[in-house]
């Protein structure tokens, strides 16, 4: 980054509280780094968002980009086509990764363990929306403003990578923003070195507290519809997201999440969450 931004207060306070939110999770590793990227994504008002490894940084090699798991808000065809690519081992048919490849290696080489650039930073617009995977790949998935976050992780030439996007059309992603993802990525280094992406985290069981009386259990205080939207929200899901998957609008779960948080007696998600993860 040319100029360094610094994380405002509320910015540290977001971060922190979706940290917390993420280690009281009690889900498997990759649902908690989906749980981030999806908090992420809210944060920065991006759309999508990969976790990944890339190797070759540090030889002259074909780059090799390993998706770890990705979470957004995209359409099946949209998904389609950002999946294909993913999936595939020509990563180096998009044009800004050599040159993030480039200036990666080069920290890499001066000892440098950490490093983020947005779009501008890494092409011009002329020769990006001429390019066949742009308009191949990024157009037909509705994506297209991003940064690239890379750091050295504990395995030789192996970078822990993560992208974010936004929508085609949107503006770039600014140095505050990139901050706020730099912090979350390096916050995720214990999600992200674990032995096996899909292995569930290893919980210490909870000490038994005496037992007294006490209300019943949360969810046992809600109806069957305000019981599946709060097991969503838990999970990482956007109220939006949550709607689609119940079947319900937008506008509906929206009043549902509000005669929760009155039962309940919390005022925000972080809270609700937290209450629900105590019992």
């Amino acid at each position: 980054m040319s100029r360094r931004a610094t994380l405002t207060a509320a910015d540290a306070a977001r971060l922190v509280s979706l940290a917390l939110e993420a280690c009281e999770l009690h889900a498997a590793r990759i649902e908690r780094i989906k749980f981030v990227l999806a908090g992420l994504n809210r944060l920065v008002g991006t759309r999508f968002a990969v976790a990944s490894h890339y190797r070759g940084i540090a030889q002259d090699a074909p780059l090799q980009l390993e998706p770890i798991v990705a979470d957004g808000e995209l359409l099946a065809s949209e998904a389609a086509a950002i999946g294909f690519y993913l999936a595939q081992g020509d990563h180096e048919s998009d044009p800004s990764l050599p040159v993030f490849r480039r200036q990666l290696n080069s920290r890499y080489l001066r000892g440098e363990k950490n490093h983020i650039a947005n779009k501008p930073m890494l092409i011009e617009p002329r020769p990006w929306y001429t390019h066949d995977h742009v308009l191949d790949v990024r157009k037909n998935s509705n994506i297209d403003e991003f940064a690239y976050s890379g750091y050295e992780g504990t395995t030789p030439n192996l970078i822990h990578g993560l992208s974010v996007h936004r929508a085609w059309g949107e503006r770039a992603l600014n140095t505050r923003e990139l901050a706020i993802i730099q912090a979350a990525h390096m916050g995720m280094r214990r999600l992200l070195e674990g032995p096996d992406p899909a292995a569930p985290i290893a919980q210490t069981p909870p000490t038994a507290p005496p037992a007294t009386p006490g209300p019943p259990p949360v969810l046992g205080r809600l109806t069957p519809q305000q019981r599946r939207l709060t097991e969503l929200l838990v999970a990482g899901k956007s109220v939006k997201q949550a709607a689609a998957l119940m079947g319900i609008s937008t506008l509906s779960a929206g009043t549902y999440l509000r005669a929760i948080h009155r039962r309940l007696g919390v005022t925000s998600r972080a809270e609700l969450v937290a209450l629900v993860l105590k019992r």
